[in-house]
Parts: C-alpha cells; sequence; structure tokens
C-alpha cells in the first residue's frame, strides 16, 4: 500500500517535519487499528518508530542528491558550461550533506563528486 502526502510549503524543513508528524501518527493508527504488531516492549516501539523517522529522512536526502546529479548531467548534455559548473557545487554541497549525515558512504560520495566533475571538466 502506498500513501501520499502533498504538502504546499515553500520551506523544506517545515514539510519535512509536517511529513515525520504524519508518519508517526499513521505508524501510531496503523498499531492501534490492529496491524501486525511484533513488538511489546517500549524501547522496540519506539526503535520502529525512529527507523520510520530516519528512513524517511535519508529517502528524502538521496532524492535530493539524485536530482541534483540529474541538474548537472543535464547542463552537460546541454553543453551549457556555466549552468554546469553552477549545478555542480549545488551537487557537490547536496553530497557532502548527505554524505556527512552518513546517509551515503564517503568512497560513494568522493565517486559522484569525481565523476560529475569529470563530465564537467570535459566541457569546452
Amino acid at each position: 500500500m502506498k500513501l501520499y502526502l502533498k504538502i504546499n510549503s515553500t520551506n523544506p524543513s517545515y514539510a519535512f517535519s509536517l511529513s515525520m508528524l504524519f508518519l508517526e501518527q499513521l505508524v501510531v493508527i496503523f498499531y492501534d487499528i490492529g496491524g501486525v504488531i511484533l513488538a511489546n516492549i517500549k524501547s522496540a516501539k519506539k526503535r520502529i518508530l525512529v527507523n520510520a523517522k530516519r528512513a524517511a529522512r535519508n529517502k528524502a536526502i538521496r532524492s535530493k542528491v539524485k536530482t541534483m546529479i540529474k541538474k548537472v548531467e543535464a547542463a552537460v548534455a546541454a553543453q551549457d558550461k556555466e549552468l554546469a559548473k553552477q549545478a555542480l557545487t549545488v551537487a557537490v554541497s547536496e553530497i557532502d550533506k548527505a554524505r556527512s549525515k552518513g546517509v551515503i558512504h564517503k568512497n560513494s560520495a568522493a565517486r559522484k563528486i569525481s565523476r560529475l566533475t569529470k563530465k564537467v571538466n570535459s566541457l569546452s
């Protein structure tokens, strides 16, 4: 079952906090209406909620990184060097943020940055 939540907000942190509240309430409702409850211990129930929150956060960060990579690749495909350089700086920043938060491995981040930089530098 997929459930989509659309939040009309220009502030991403506000939208993220609203989605986290929604997710937490959804998990609680799921368990309250007779969903499969595997955890009986309070700490285990908390772990389920925390894991769901972290998974949602990680998914959002990974999605943002992929979007920034696509923007760089689109600029390279269009042979627009200035746009590619601007997009590269934003993409590198997002990749580093994801690396620092532990969403992606440091070697994976370095590889992504290296490949993007190589593509942008190939433009002349």
